[in-house]
């Protein structure tokens, strides 16, 4: 039976080569953001991907007591720079925190704070937080109280610190993370199958854009580019055209990552291109492991870069191999930070 790992890494390696990812990520050498390598000190923890915030600093997590996190700020020169600590504790253990960055690059939001990063002024977020889904041009969008039937409330932080309700045509709409914050998707079931319709964020409410569709499932959803059009799923080589209501097929093979999983280290570069680390090795604990019994792992890792217009994919940059620990595996260790 062949290893579909093995698969995966000499189709990444027949490819056409192109250009460095234009997301920061880490690598054997540290933080590389283009061409630009970064030194990192030993104590940030690169369970979460850098996130750029401006030219040549990002945002990254470090190490703490109690097996705990702090976000700090990394310099191009290594140093860092730590930041406001959040009520409570960020924890390394089954799930490493995410940090959102503004599309500006003024605000950063973790945990239960939203900080200025030019006055260091704090906000602490309302409606007890349970996940940060991320920045809009109108806000920052997270999920809290009241939860019901397993799922909590969405909000919006406004830049003036008010918050609104964002509540969708039905209970069934759902806000998105990563890059899509600004985006809700529904479903339903009919005779035409698995439909699905994306939700616009405009004027703190969501408003109904495109709906389609697919007749089969989708499977898990991913990532939905930044302009809402593209819906990533675990059904590669094919991804869902939510405008258009059509599937577009990837040079990607199918039967080499069929059944491999959730791929939380998948991330879109831009609005038509997404980048697709594929390595040779993954932990063998399941990826249920926590904090510092996370497996360590090194793999060969060949970043792929796929546009979904055109169908073809390419090598992001050289092959290179990397260490990396994977507290879980929803976490993306070896992935890309949201567009």
């Amino acid at each position: 039976m062949t290893d579909p790992l093995a698969a995966q890494l000499a189709w990444a390696r027949s490819l056409p080569p192109g250009p460095e990812p234009r997301l920061p990520a880490w690598t054997g050498e540290g933080l590389r953001d283009g061409d630009r390598v970064v030194p990192v000190p030993a104590s940030v923890e690169r369970s979460m991907p850098p996130v750029r915030v401006g030219a040549e600093r990002w945002v990254v997590l470090t190490r703490a007591p109690f097996g705990t996190v702090a976000p700090a700020i990394l310099d191009a020169g290594g140093g860092l720079d730590p930041l406001p600590r959040a009520r409570g504790t960020l924890r390394s253990g089954i799930r490493v925190p995410e940090v959102h960055v503004s599309p500006d690059g003024a605000r950063v939001a973790y945990g239960v704070l939203a900080v200025d990063l030019a006055t260091g002024a704090t906000t602490e977020l309302p409606h007890v937080p349970r996940e940060l889904l991320g920045w809009t041009d109108e806000g920052l969008v997270y999920e809290g109280d009241p939860f019901r039937r397993g799922a909590g409330t969405t909000w919006l932080l406004r830049p003036d610190g008010s918050t609104v309700r964002l509540d969708g045509p039905d209970d069934d709409v759902r806000a998105l993370g990563r890059g899509a914050a600004g985006f809700a998707l529904s479903w339903a079931y009919g005779d035409d199958g698995a439909c699905v319709t994306v939700h616009r964020l405009a004027g703190a409410a969501w408003e109904e854009e495109d709906g389609s569709c697919p007749g089969t499932h989708l499977g898990e959803v991913l990532d939905l580019s930044p302009d809402g059009r593209w819906l990533l799923t675990d059904g590669l080589p094919r991804v869902w055209d939510a405008q258009e209501g059509r599937w577009a097929s990837l040079d990607v093979p199918g039967e080499a990552f069929a059944d491999t999983g959730w791929r939380a280290e998948v991330g879109w570069e831009d609005a038509f291109s997404f980048l697709l680390p594929v390595l040779d090795r993954r932990p063998e604990t399941g990826g249920y492991a926590s904090g510092e019994d996370a497996e360590t792992v090194t793999a060969t890792v060949q970043v792929v870069r796929c546009t979904v217009t055109t169908g073809a994919c390419e090598r992001a940059g050289e092959e290179r191999r990397t260490a990396y620990r994977q507290a879980w595996f929803l976490d993306p260790a070896v992935g890309f930070a949201p567009y």
